[in-house]
């Protein structure tokens, strides 16, 4: 993701899983969104040009990105 970032894009990253941060914070120039931050997902969904996913959220990110009309990668790895 860092290579989007310093082309100038934003980029944002929302956690799934509980951890130890509860605040929105900055790594390596992304924003990322704990679970925790109980922030709205589909208005970031809304404000996207473009959404990624992989593992266990890939159907409920679909599922938004086909609602809004925007496009979406899935990741495969391991």
């Amino acid at each position: 993701l860092r290579p989007l970032v310093e082309r100038g894009h934003e980029v944002e990253v929302w956690l799934s899983r509980y951890g130890k941060a509860h605040d929105v914070y900055e790594y390596r120039g992304v924003r990322v969104v704990p679970l925790e931050a109980r922030l709205d997902f589909a208005s970031a969904v809304r404000r996207a040009d473009v959404l990624l996913s992989h593992l266990e959220c890939v159907p409920s990110t679909a599922s938004l990105a086909r609602g809004y009309g925007k496009p979406m990668v899935v990741v495969c790895h391991n």
